[in-house]
């Protein structure tokens, strides 16, 4: 976790290139996603220290031992986007335009939703675009993420964090899990007391 949060955040010695970009895509700002995928495609080992010369390093490499949780990461420059199941590909083909990434997709039976980060370059434009196609933007929103290898076959580990949540009294505005993620949205105020509370509980 970052310790500018969470005092008791541990050194991580290692990680493999999925942790670490799922990390930064979760908002974790040590490593840009797009440089760890090049390391990752010439396998070429990324040596993180310390900017304070502690002599600690993170190595970000293709195999790294299993640590269950590997990291717990926070962010709050989310927006939700809703639209009918029947408008989503007009809604992607628009985001497309505007070069925007989706972060996170769920899609029910009738409705949809996508979460973008506002951070993205394009994004005060795109918004202006949305709105005026008349689809529905919700937030801001924050999120708190769970890195673990295997999450699908460790529900231990989702159960843990859901639990966490729960204890600090923190409601989640939605849920998504990916093999190596499990997502929260929250409320951005709450994202410093979500990535606490979870931390605390996987440690």
């Amino acid at each position: 976790a970052d310790p500018r949060v969470v005092a008791d955040a541990r050194h991580l010695p290692e990680l493999t290139y999925e942790q670490m970009q799922e990390m930064s895509e979760a908002g974790a700002k040590v490593l840009n996603s797009t440089a760890v995928e090049f390391a990752k495609r010439a396998r070429i080992a990324i040596h993180a220290r310390s900017t304070f010369g502690d002599g600690r390093q993170t190595v970000v490499q293709e195999e790294a031992s299993d640590r269950g949780a590997a990291a717990v990461v926070g962010r709050r420059d989310l927006v939700r986007i809703c639209v009918a199941v029947a408008a989503l590909p007009a809604a992607l083909t628009a985001l497309g335009e505007h070069s925007l990434s989706v972060r996170q997709s769920t899609v029910g039976a009738d409705r949809a939703e996508l979460v973008i980060a506002t951070g993205d370059a394009g994004w005060a434009v795109a918004k202006a675009d949305l709105e005026q196609r008349g689809y529905a933007i919700e937030g801001p929103l924050g999120a708190v993420s769970v890195i673990a290898r295997e999450l699908g076959s460790r529900p231990a580990v989702m159960a843990t964090a859901m639990r966490a949540l729960q204890r600090a009294s923190i409601e989640p505005r939605g849920i998504v899990t990916a093999p190596l993620r499990w997502t929260a949205l929250v409320d951005p105020e709450q994202v410093d007391d979500a990535v606490r509370a979870v931390h605390a509980e996987m440690v």
